[in-house]
């Protein structure tokens, strides 16, 4: 009688992948095959004549044993296709495992965490059923309640509900430029811009940690040609005019302040080194705002007062 041939999933782990350093030092029993197919990453470290392939051992002294479960956890050959295989990307795992699957070139996962972050973004943003924000509903979110109908109690806690929703907000466009997360990034440049737009209710947010997170992502500045005059005679402009562009890996802020000759009036006569000196440049920018909200403010209260004394006329011509 032949022997009963041994399946192949019950076959032993044949590599052990060591996680941490020292006492916090976890040693795991993985398969390279399940490492190979699941990550390029791996397949080549295992396919060639490596230490590691060699050795069945893989050393990562700087990362966390915790995070390395839930990393395995969604390619262990032991546990995909079991009853109760819970490993799930949701928003409060994501931001953990995006280095992971990032680091190891794992792009369907890498996927799933972007679109995961992404509807976190929408949810910290609108106060909204699904995430879909009407017109109305994008500003009643942000609006500062009235000094007349708030207590000072409410006040507070809008004001700080609404700061700390903000601060999730540019830290999620930070960790999305990191990794490459454009859905993320999008979604977050979106509110942003909307902020921007609303300065006379938003300024507060924009405060100096906030605006250097910001002026950081759109630096490097350069200097280039002047798209602008391809559409002109060569007559009508000045050769070889130069303009500055923000070559960072998020240009929200830039496209705004540009938006009020921003890199004119104020950039003017700067080098491109004092430029780039993020620490004077956000000093700068925050100044920047909030001189764009105290004028917007300036503007808004006037227009009111021109609609009323407009209607005080209309009334009294009507008497």
């Amino acid at each position: 009688m032949s022997p009963t041939p041994k399946k192949i999933r019950s076959q032993p782990a044949d590599v052990i992948v060591a996680v941490g350093s020292d006492a916090n030092m976890q040693e795991f029993e993985c398969y390279k095959i399940a490492l190979s197919f699941a990550s390029p990453y791996f397949d080549a470290m295992l396919s060639v004549d490596m230490v590691e392939n060699n050795s069945s051992r893989i050393e990562f002294p700087d990362k966390s044993p915790e995070e390395w479960k839930l990393f395995y956890s969604f390619i262990d050959p032991k546990k995909i296709g079991a009853a109760k295989h819970d490993a799930n990307i949701s928003k409060d795992n994501a931001m953990t495992l995006t280095p992971w699957f990032h680091e190891f070139q794992m792009e369907a996962f890498l996927v799933e965490c972007d679109q995961v972050l992404s509807k976190k973004v929408i949810s910290l943003s609108w106060e909204s059923p699904g995430g879909v924000p009407t017109d109305q509903q994008e500003k009643s979110y942000w609006k500062k309640p009235s000094k007349l109908l708030a207590s000072a109690s409410r006040k507070k806690f809008i004001d700080e509900l609404q700061k700390s929703e903000f601060k999730q907000i540019i830290e999620l466009l930070q960790f999305a430029c990191v990794y490459d997360l454009e859905k993320t990034k999008v979604e977050a440049e979106y509110t942003i811009k909307f902020l921007l737009d609303e300065l006379e209710e938003t300024s507060d947010l924009f405060d100096r940690p906030t605006t250097k997170v910001l002026v950081d992502l759109f630096l490097p500045i350069v200097e280039e040609e002047d798209q602008r005059t391809l559409f002109f005679d060569e007559d009508e402009c000045e050769e070889g005019l130069k303009c500055l562009v923000s070559r960072g890996k998020s240009t929200v802020l830039w496209n705004y302040l540009v938006c009020y000759d921003f890199e004119i009036d104020s950039l003017g006569g700067l080098s491109l080194d004092a430029i780039n000196n993020s620490g004077m440049l956000a000093v700068l920018v925050e100044t920047t705002i909030e001189l764009y909200a105290s004028n917007l403010e300036k503007c808004r209260v006037e227009a009111l007062f021109k609609d009323a004394l407009s209607s005080h006329k209309k009334a009294a011509a009507r008497e």
